[in-house]
């Protein structure tokens, strides 16, 4: 069996190279059977059938509040099922109040459920959001969906769910008035569907932007997070609109610049997001702004859109071919960041993209990113025109169970399947953290769990927030912002060196809850990655991995030689069927070492330097040992180079 190889090159004097572990994994082929279980009616009276009281059907409730009018009655006649339908006009809607329907019910942390109404009206255009609401969480929406209903029976169904919460509501909120019909609710648990569906992308690598990262801090010169981070969200940074043009078209850079030069200067192959906004107070439209979190005016949309296009130019054009991906907002279903109307945000969104790809046309563009409340208000975006940007952005921050976003993963790809032209676009987590456990080895796999999940989810770039200052999630910093990784830390740099590069072709759960994720890198050769976020329990090695090591989250190597299970927990480990590689520079980075754990028994060392096709040679030079340790020093120069492990 051959392992994967590991790409090296010497960039000249002054160039900064650490060592870096390197992955080798081993996959198993394994399918991921999803059994759809017979699933249990969750609502009462679904049917809405009789009984009635006062015109409402039995277990359902009207809420029409701030002025808004309904009035409920049954209809036997032009039913859509069974011998009743809940009958209710509407009236006396404004932009400020508001008429529903629902029915309360538990929720279940993480589950994903599925939710169905028929509806009709008495007049066609006649406008529905149909939501799942969890009523703990700021009325948070698990699933929503926007839609016109017609005078023909029309069925609506929406998936989601929450990550907090033990209390939501299935409901109808009409958006017009008018007379409308309803029949034959239902919803039903659906975690497993979600839970145990095969992953969406086995072929494409785990690229290095998938572990971001926010530096709040970054002027300062070694406030350098050595956790080998693929890419920097600027946000929080001293660089926002109002920070930068500090009256019209007075710009003041000394920090921005300062924040890219720390960026490159470090790693030059580090990606950046840079998030436009907030407004200043002498360009906003509005500065009576109380909630605003940067000032007075900031959450505002600009009063003239000229001074948005200006902004938006001036920093694309400083910092054409450093900044790769621009964000065009931040949290905007968030009232204290985004206090303006959605119609504005739609027309700010145009003047941005395309001012951004005029200047350079390999930009990315992220849409403006929601919390996990803006569901509604990202519907209402899409629905006013908002463009397709090239990335859909959210935030995120998981409790201590990460897995458990799943549930609002879902409510948010439910939403934007119903948008042709958003359905498919790539979804970035933007921004967040998880929450602590109760341990320091429960936050190590915590961290490691939140990016080994949103990947197996599609979800390809996670900005952990923050490294240099103290926040709800688990700290990756020692006395922020100190240099020193905390174990968080640790963990985030050793996923990095598991995941970047592989490819991820499988993952299973079994009924123990323990999850299993395959890897490959270059088609062969493979690891397995373990964890369950549940408790602690054996798992059975099947003999064909070939386990040559385990590594943990802390980079410790056990070497398995007749080990037939391993024990597993809420902090991931990787078996790996080959010696994991490790290459570092010389002080005088005049020597190359390449080296992997001892003993490697039938091992040998190749490279080549072209991988299409790559003619593997031998390493002749002399192997030597040193603390149980085998390597090989090479001289380093220019040329790329890829080394491989092989036991023929």
């Amino acid at each position: 069996m051959t392992n994967p190889t590991m790409k090296l090159k010497h960039n000249g004097p002054g160039s900064l190279c650490n060592w870096r572990w390197i992955a080798f994994l081993v996959a198993l082929a394994c399918m991921t059977v999803t059994s759809i279980e017979a699933q249990t009616q969750l609502l009462s009276n679904p049917g809405l059938e009789a009984p009635y009281k006062n015109g409402v059907a039995t277990n359902w409730t009207p809420n029409p509040y701030s002025g808004a009018s309904m009035s409920y009655s049954s209809q036997t006649t032009n039913v859509h099922g069974g011998a009743y339908c809940q009958k209710i006009v509407v009236s006396g809607l404004n932009s400020t109040n508001g008429a529903l329907f629902l029915q309360p019910f538990q929720l279940l942390v993480g589950h994903v459920y599925n939710a169905s109404v028929w509806l009709r009206a008495a007049t066609a255009n006649s406008f529905v959001d149909f939501e799942l609401r969890n009523l703990d969480d700021n009325y948070r929406l698990g699933a929503s969906r926007i839609l016109t209903i017609g005078t023909n029976w029309q069925q609506v169904v929406i998936n989601g769910g929450w990550s907090t919460g033990t209390n939501a509501q299935f409901l109808v909120s009409f958006l017009t008035n008018g007379t409308f019909w309803m029949d034959d609710t239902s919803l039903t648990d659906v975690t497993s569907n979600y839970l145990h569906a095969p992953l969406v992308n086995t072929t494409s690598a785990v690229p290095a932007i998938l572990f971001g990262m926010h530096v709040n801090k970054l002027t300062t010169a070694n406030n350098w997070p050595p956790l080998q981070q693929g890419l920097i969200r600027l946000w929080d940074a001293g660089v926002r609109w109002n920070e930068v043009e500090t009256n019209t078209n007075s710009y003041t850079w000394s920090t921005f610049d300062k924040a890219i030069n720390v960026i490159y200067t470090n790693n030059p192959n580090c990606k950046v997001i840079y998030t436009l906004g907030q407004t200043p107070t002498w360009a906003a439209l509005n500065t009576n702004t109380p909630n605003a979190a940067y000032g007075p005016g900031a959450s505002s949309e600009p009063r003239d859109m000229n001074d948005w296009s200006n902004y938006v130019l001036a920093v694309a054009s400083r910092y054409k071919g450093f900044i790769q991906y621009y964000e065009i907002w931040n949290e905007t279903d968030y009232y204290g960041f985004y206090s303006g109307a959605i119609s504005n945000m739609v027309t700010m969104a145009q003047i941005a993209q395309n001012v951004l790809t005029n200047v350079d046309p390999t930009i990315k563009v992220i849409g403006p990113n929601i919390t996990p409340d803006g569901l509604m208000w990202l519907g209402q975006y899409i629905q006013a025109g908002g463009p397709a940007p090239d990335i859909v952005s959210f935030h995120d921050y998981p409790a201590s169970r990460p897995e458990d976003s799943l549930a609002g993963l879902t409510g948010l790809q439910d939403m934007l399947s119903h948008y042709p032209q958003f359905s498919s676009l790539p979804l970035w987590d933007t921004e967040g953290a998880a929450g602590y456990g109760a341990s320091v080895q429960e936050n190590m796999g915590i961290v490691s769990r939140a990016y080994l999940f949103w990947c197996s989810q599609n979800v390809l770039n996670f900005n952990w927030y923050t490294w240099d200052i103290t926040n709800d999630g688990v700290a990756l910093s020692i006395n922020a912002p100190s240099m020193t990784p905390a174990p968080g830390g640790i963990a985030y740099s050793n996923t990095v060196n598991w995941l970047v590069g592989a490819q991820m072709t499988g993952k299973t759960i079994d009924t123990n809850g323990t999850w299993l994720i395959e890897l490959q890198r270059l088609g062969f050769v493979s690891a397995h990655v373990l964890w369950n976020p549940d408790v602690t329990t054996n798992y059975a090695i099947p003999a064909n991995w070939n386990v040559y090591q385990q590594r943990d989250l802390s980079n410790n190597v056990t070497r398995f030689t007749g080990v037939t299970n391993v024990r597993v927990g809420v902090a991931p480990v990787i078996l790996d069927s080959v010696p994991s590689l490790a290459a570092g520079l010389a002080t005088n980075n005049s020597t190359l070492t390449i080296a992997w754990p001892g003993p490697a028994t039938g091992f040998n060392l190749y490279t080549t330097t072209n991988l299409g096709p790559a003619a593997w040679v031998p390493v002749t030079n002399g192997l030597t040992e040193l603390n149980g340790i085998l390597q090989v020093s090479l001289p380093s120069g220019n040329t790329s180079a890829f080394f491989r492990l092989s036991s023929p």
